[in-house]
């Protein structure tokens, strides 16, 4: 893999695939008993009132970036908005802020390194040959808030399967394939991977785990975002998370230093 590929995706990782069947390169499924029936309506009704029940969280934790063999562990301390806004910063040791990231665009993410005083901008849902890009930033932001984007997907089912692991259902929709599994009590998505059809490299594999319900709300707290075709995974631990807190948008606009270099991330 060129220096390219890694430095585009450093984006998603440090924030941080057409069949049911291609789950298998997700982490393994575990039966959960006798299944609820539901129908495909019904279940997306549900799954959609549950996506939308998230606004804005601020959430505290941990996280392990694997790429290769290569292991590095940080703290981390998030906050979002889940129509547009995102701010991160990841914090290596000795408290020292590795990384902060936040959307400068509608389609764009930034990445300030203060070591090297550098602020790298690479593009979201885009296709640009030769280069793996990240989701757009919609999607992308489900997947750090710890929810699936069933309702930016919902009008384009193409399939519905029950099994013993739980409702595997399969979008697609303007070039993307979203295929998600549903378990219940309450309805929620456990597994969801993202594939873009011009270039099925461009895949994302999220599980979530370990889920409790908060104020009516299914929240995970652990989050693992895989990209195969790079080798990465990107693991986080939720220490605290406070949900549908006020916000303002002066906490996504992150102070940078005048002479800090803006650069494209690749």
């Amino acid at each position: 893999m060129n220096k390219k590929l890694r430095l585009v995706l450093i984006g998603l990782f440090l924030s941080v695939s057409f069949s049911a069947y291609f789950f298998s390169g997700c982490a393994g499924k575990k039966a959960i008993g006798e299944l609820p029936k539901i129908s495909s309506g019904e279940l997306l009704d549900s799954l959609i009132a549950q996506d939308t029940l998230l606004k804005t969280f601020h959430i505290r934790g941990k996280g392990k970036f694997l790429a290769g063999d290569k292991e590095n562990n940080f703290a981390m301390s998030l906050i979002a908005r889940r129509a547009n806004k995102l701010h991160l910063r990841v914090v290596g040791p000795l408290g020292i802020s590795v990384a902060v990231l936040w959307l400068c665009g509608q389609d764009s993410l930034c990445i300030f390194i203060p070591s090297k005083a550098t602020v790298l901008v690479e593009p979201l849902g885009e296709e640009i040959p030769d280069v793996i890009l990240p989701p757009s930033a919609p999607v992308m932001l489900d997947m750090f808030c710890g929810m699936a984007p069933i309702y930016r997907f919902s009008d384009s089912l193409q399939n519905f399967e029950r099994t013993s692991d739980g409702y595997y259902l399969t979008f697609k929709k303007n070039g993307e394939v979203l295929i998600a599994l549903a378990k219940p009590n309450p309805w929620h998505v456990e597994e969801f991977q993202w594939v873009r059809t011009a270039n099925t490299n461009e895949q994302v594999d999220v599980k979530f785990s370990k889920g409790k319900i908060r104020d009516g709300i299914w929240r995970p707290q652990k989050i693992e975002i895989t990209a195969p075709a790079l080798g990465q995974k990107l693991t986080a631990t939720i220490k605290k998370d406070r949900l549908n807190i006020e916000i303002p948008d002066s906490m996504f606009t992150p102070e940078i230093p005048p002479k800090a270099r803006w650069q494209s991330a690749f």
